[in-house]
């Protein structure tokens, strides 16, 4: 089995035979390791663990190696962004969590006022009770006092 800077040799190799460039990353339009090390056979932790390694006949460390090839070979270029298709992506997830935002106000507003409610019936209730309650502790003591039982 081949060495990795030797598998890494190939692919550059490769890349120059057919005409092609380095892939990048869309996100950030810098040199795509994870497609190069898949490309190349090789770890994609071995560019980074192997960066200060000396490879070559020119004894130069990897990373000299890499930003040397990379400038020689360039990368592919991806097309710039439209601002205002960005723009409007932004726009339109905006307004979505807005909806989704009123939706969520609009059931917790009808929520609060259902729960409103039921505190007021709750307080009536508990008005009565404790009026009941008074009228039989009312009740209660007039007949130990008195003696006699009667009811309302």
């Amino acid at each position: 089995m081949s060495k990795p800077f030797d598998r890494y040799t190939a692919y550059v190799g490769k890349l120059e035979v057919e005409g092609r460039k380095f892939p990048v990353n869309p996100a950030n339009g810098e040199v795509n390791w994870t497609k190069v090390a898949e490309d190349s056979k090789t770890r994609r932790q071995w560019y980074y663990d192997s960066r200060n390694k000396v490879f070559g006949p020119e004894k130069k460390t990897l990373e000299a190696i890499l930003k040397a090839d990379i400038k020689r070979i360039g990368t592919d270029i991806t097309a710039p962004k439209d601002p205002d298709e960005e723009l409007s992506k932004i726009a339109d997830n905006r307004s979505r969590e807005a909806s989704q935002l009123r939706q969520m106000l609009e059931q917790k507003s009808k929520e609060n006022e259902l729960l409103r409610s039921d505190l007021q019936k709750f307080k009536e209730e508990n008005r009565v009770l404790k009026n009941r309650l008074s009228e039989v502790e009312g009740s209660t003591e007039e007949m130990l006092d008195s003696g006699r039982c009667f009811s309302l």
